[in-house]
Order: C-alpha cells, then structure tokens, then sequence
C-alpha cells in the first residue's frame, strides 16, 4: 500500500530482508517491541496489525503525508 520493499524495511529496522520475508511468512514470531517498531516506520496505528482491518478497513489509519 506504501510502496515500501522488504528490502527497505529491513534496512530501517536493523534486519536483513531475508528475515523480513520470515516474518510475514510466520517463520518467525514478532515481538511487541518490534511491531511498534514497524508501526512507527509505516506510520500507521499499531491497531493496525492487531484489529480485523483487512476485513473493515476501519482499523487502518494511514498517518503518512505524502
């Protein structure tokens, strides 16, 4: 939705990309402390890995100004 790659995700969160795609896939678990980190970088509500968002769409609040 934001345009970002795995690969540009990684770099702003001290990981490589390899375990980006690790986490989406489930191989690994995602801490608290990391989703918050992740949050913040794609600017969107915490709530928005936590809630039904993709069904709703109410959850997501996109805070980013283009």
């Amino acid at each position: 939705m934001i345009k970002m790659s795995q690969e540009e995700l990684g770099e702003k969160l001290g990981v490589s990309f390899q375990q980006i795609q690790k986490y989406e896939k489930g191989v690994y678990r995602v801490s608290a402390a990391l989703m918050v980190s992740v949050a913040q970088i794609l600017n969107v509500d915490i709530g928005y890995f936590l809630t039904g968002h993709r069904r709703s769409g109410a959850a997501l609040r996109l805070k980013r100004q283009l």
